[in-house]
């Protein structure tokens, strides 16, 4: 009787541990579940920020995949080579649309191709001005980048937020 029934356990487990391993596969053209933040900032982080990477061996749909970045009506997604304080010093005083950086990073534009997957290539450009929009954080007086607008390589029409 014992060993029945801790075979039926073992059973369940292996099929619970199946149907975990199937859920990403068919969750891939969905918004991911996993997304959630506390704010605008860390979600931007999450979906533009890249501290380090490997030129040869990135695989840009598995990060995307990883981070739970939705692939619905994106047809690409930009990430930027910064740290933390970089993505931070953007930003000036007050909220701003269209505040470009004074720095120049190094983007990685990655495609996403039919089905939603993203190409693991990414189109790098080497340095460019990045454009974002900055809010004022909710709990403190900071204004910190939100929403990753565009990169420039030669600019005009917009100015430096740093005032």
């Amino acid at each position: 009787k014992y060993f029945y029934s801790c075979s039926l356990l073992l059973i369940a487990i292996y099929f619970a541990l199946s149907l975990y391993n199937l859920l990403p596969s068919l969750y891939i053209n969905t918004e991911c579940c996993c997304e959630f933040y506390a704010n605008n900032y860390e979600r931007f982080l999450n979906r533009h920020q890249l501290t380090s990477i490997d030129d040869k061996n990135q695989h840009f749909n598995t990060e995307m995949k990883t981070r739970c970045i939705p692939t619905d009506g994106r047809p690409m997604n930009s990430f930027v080579k910064a740290t933390e304080n970089q993505l931070r010093g953007i930003c000036g005083k007050v909220n701003n649309v269209y505040c470009i950086s004074t720095k120049k990073f190094m983007l990685y534009n990655v495609k996403c191709e039919d089905k939603g997957y993203y190409n693991d290539k990414a189109m790098i450009i080497k340095e460019a001005q990045i454009v974002v929009t900055c809010e004022k954080s909710k709990g403190s007086n900071d204004i910190l980048p939100v929403h990753f607008d565009c990169s420039y390589l030669s600019l005009h029409r917009v100015a430096p937020c740093t005032y």
